[in-house]
């Protein structure tokens, strides 16, 4: 999956969440800047061991697509919850 790929989706997730971030937590939501949010999650996400496997066994298409969707999901869950 290409990086702008995974960019896409990554920012598509934190974008469904951030609103909910943002209530719980404004004054540290003004802090951190939403790019900073979705550059950690890609890079958690490059390391994360089912995404790695995913592509280390060539899947493709809709394949890569439900298992990096579901990485994604958690590891945005993750790096929204570690910095409150």
């Amino acid at each position: 999956m290409s990086n702008r790929k995974l960019t896409e989706q990554v920012e598509r997730e934190v974008g469904r969440r951030w609103a909910e971030f943002e209530a719980a937590h404004p004054n540290l939501a003004r802090e951190l800047e939403y790019d900073w949010h979705v550059g950690e999650a890609v890079a958690r996400i490059r390391e994360d061991p089912a995404y790695r496997a995913a592509m280390a066994r060539g899947l493709a298409g809709e394949q890569l697509v439900a298992v990096s969707g579901e990485v994604v999901k958690r590891v945005v869950a993750v790096v929204l919850r570690a910095v409150r």
